[in-house]
Order: structure tokens, then sequence, then C-alpha cells
């Protein structure tokens, strides 16, 4: 067994989710970002579970950085924004790659994303002090 093949074994066995083979447009970039000039990349989820995705990118990506990344709707709207992990990548078909992403989730298993404003004024409760985040 090449070492390739011991890889992909191991990838199929880690998996302990679902996958549904479903495509969404994906708008990711580093997190933290570096340099005030780096712009957001674009790739196509190629399946996705509960814990995270299958990426198809034109560019590689490196095992452990963290991505800013949002899902996209059939009609454009954010399914998703939040924060991943890359897990794995590497050259796939035709030129592009393919990388492994995991979502980055709190203490309750949800994807980190930004709460609305009257959500979180009603978890704080009343309060004399204005929100500056909103």
């Amino acid at each position: 067994m090449s070492a390739n093949t011991a890889r992909l074994a191991l990838d199929s066995d880690a998996r302990t989710e679902p996958r549904d083979r479903v495509v969404h447009i994906v708008e990711f970039s580093p997190f933290p970002r570096r340099r005030a000039n780096e712009r957001r990349h674009i790739g196509f989820t190629q399946d996705c579970s509960t814990t995270g995705f299958g990426l198809d990118l034109s560019e590689p990506l490196r095992s452990g950085d963290l991505l800013r990344v949002t899902l996209r709707d059939i009609d454009g709207g954010a399914a998703l924004d939040g924060l991943a992990r890359v897990v794995w990548c590497r050259l796939g078909d035709v030129a592009r790659y393919r990388a492994g992403l995991v979502l980055i989730r709190d203490g309750a298993r949800r994807v980190l994303a930004r709460k609305p404003a009257s959500t979180r004024r009603a978890a704080r409760g009343p309060s004399s002090e204005p929100d500056l985040l909103d």
C-alpha cells in the first residue's frame, strides 16, 4: 500500500459524519488577516457535513491554517459565516486543489457566527450602558 493510498484510507476512516454532496460557493480569507491587501478567495464545496466540508479551489492551502469562511446559498445569501481549520490539501484533477476543512465551534457545538444585536441584548438582559457593538 503506497503512502497516498494509506493517507486516503486514513482520511476516510477519520470521517464520523455523513457527507452530503452539495455545491456552495465559498468565500474565504486567512484568519487573522496579516496584510491589509489580502483579498477573499473563491472555492466550491464538494461535500458538506455538520462538522466540515471538502473544498475545490485554484490555489493550495497549508494544513493547520485558519480561514474566515462564508458559504453562500443558491440565492447568494450567507448560509454559514465562521472560522474553519485546514485539515489537509492536495492536488486534485485538472490542476485544481482539494482541501478538507473542519469548522471551529464553540462549547455549545454551534458554528462561530456573529449573533444579531437583538439576540445579544436579550441574552445580557437590560442595561443602562449603550451597546457599542451595535
